[in-house]
């Protein structure tokens, strides 16, 4: 998994400023963890296209793109949250995320597309 990154400045012990080594507040992101910050974020962590990438919502669509537009064999997965049950359920509409786009679009784009309630017996808990 790729997160957010930002920039911090280190200040040396033998500045002026500072009495011991320290981190200086961050600077505006280098890039952002969500739609086309995604792509930007793992090509700077990995120096690739990746092979293969997972998403559950259209903030991932960008990252999906990326990923499954290089040549050779790739692979991209959506996981649609289906089951409100066993985990929090978005799809089209939702209050943390929505799939719209993604399940617009994966079956032309040869994404994967896992429905939580069809497709998973079970569910991580934690527990073995």
């Amino acid at each position: 998994m790729v997160g957010a990154a930002f920039a911090v400045a280190a200040l040396a012990a033998s500045s002026a400023l500072v009495a011991q080594p320290a981190l200086a507040d961050p600077l505006p992101p280098c890039f952002v963890d969500d739609q086309e910050g995604k792509p930007v974020g793992i090509t700077r962590h990995i120096g690739q296209r990746p092979i293969f990438a997972a998403g559950n919502s259209d903030g991932d669509v960008a990252m999906l793109d990326r990923t499954t537009a290089g040549d050779g064999p790739r692979f991209g997965r959506l996981i649609h949250h289906t089951d409100g049950e066993r985990k929090v359920a978005y799809g089209r509409q939702g209050h943390v995320g929505v799939l719209n786009q993604g399940l617009d679009e994966a079956l032309a784009r040869g994404w994967l597309v896992v429905d939580m309630v069809e497709d998973w017996e079970r569910i991580w808990t934690g527990r073995p």
